[in-house]
């Protein structure tokens, strides 16, 4: 049983386990708000549904009073409803002719105890209605205090994120050292182009080869795509050798400019 290198593992685990927290938490958050909107939408429609009765009622107290009226002309008796001190229409149940008593008709009755049941459902919607508004505020103070600790932990996640890609970004940078240096050292690789003999950096890249790979002894001037910028003649050869010197009166740096020409494999060998 092969047991992971725990160092070399544990940036990829940081990485894992902030990826994992911000998408749960996202995924939290997300349940929690569509629970929360499907209530205030519920709430919506209660609150709808009062209104749309409570329109019935005046709609239903208008053909109340008209056919009331219609019924004291015809009887020629007193009108048919009165109004207490709470603004509350209590109808009655009689009409007078003469001065006589006399009951009202069936049409009328049953619009008053249509009206009557319509008036008692509203009442106990309106009050459904306030209970779930004071339910609805306490989900609302939940939701918010919860919110406030997701955030807090996507923040954690993020920061298990980046100390995870950071970590595994500068040990994928020492690994790469470490291989360049080994190469270097083999003499697969070179700290100057083998044609040039200027410095590989950050500017100055490796060239290609057919394959598209990266050829470590020439760089992205002289050589594209597997082929040479620049024919291997003596003229050029000597115009870069030359431009190189003319750069430094320094006698020491012109020695070593000239024994690094000098060793450029790209015109020591005949390979190229």
């Amino acid at each position: 049983m092969n047991i992971p290198n725990i160092p070399d593992n544990f940036h990829k685990f940081l990485v894992l386990i902030g990826g994992l927290i911000i998408v749960f938490c996202y995924y939290t958050d997300n349940v929690n708000v569509k629970s929360y909107n499907n209530k205030v939408e519920l709430y919506n429609d209660s609150s709808d549904s009062i209104t749309i009765l409570l329109l019935k009622e005046n709609l239903q107290l208008l053909e109340i009073e008209s056919k009331a009226k219609l019924l004291a002309e015809k009887e020629g008796s007193e009108s048919q409803f009165l109004m207490n001190n709470d603004s509350i229409f209590i109808f009655t149940r009689i009409v007078k002719k003469n001065g006589i008593p006399t009951k009202i008709t069936d049409s009328l009755e049953t619009l008053i105890k249509i009206y009557d049941k319509n008036k008692s459902e509203a009442r106990i919607n309106n009050e459904r209605l306030k209970l779930i508004g004071k339910k609805l505020t306490r989900i609302s103070k939940n939701l918010n205090n919860e919110r406030k600790s997701i955030k807090v932990l996507i923040i954690v996640g993020g920061i298990f994120l980046t100390i995870g890609f950071y970590s595994w970004n500068n040990q994928q940078k020492i690994k790469d050292g470490l291989l360049k240096w080994e190469l270097i050292t083999k003499g697969e690789i070179y700290s100057h182009c083998q044609s040039c003999g200027k410095n590989f950096s950050a500017i100055r890249l490796y060239g290609k080869n057919i394959d598209g790979d990266a050829n470590y002894a020439f760089c992205s001037e002289c050589y594209i795509n597997g082929h040479f910028k620049y024919e291997k003649n003596d003229e050029y050869f000597v115009e870069i050798k030359n431009k190189a010197l003319s750069s430094t009166k320094n006698k020491l740096k012109r020695n070593s400019i000239k024994r690094r020409f000098d060793n450029l494999i790209r015109w020591k060998k005949n390979d190229f």
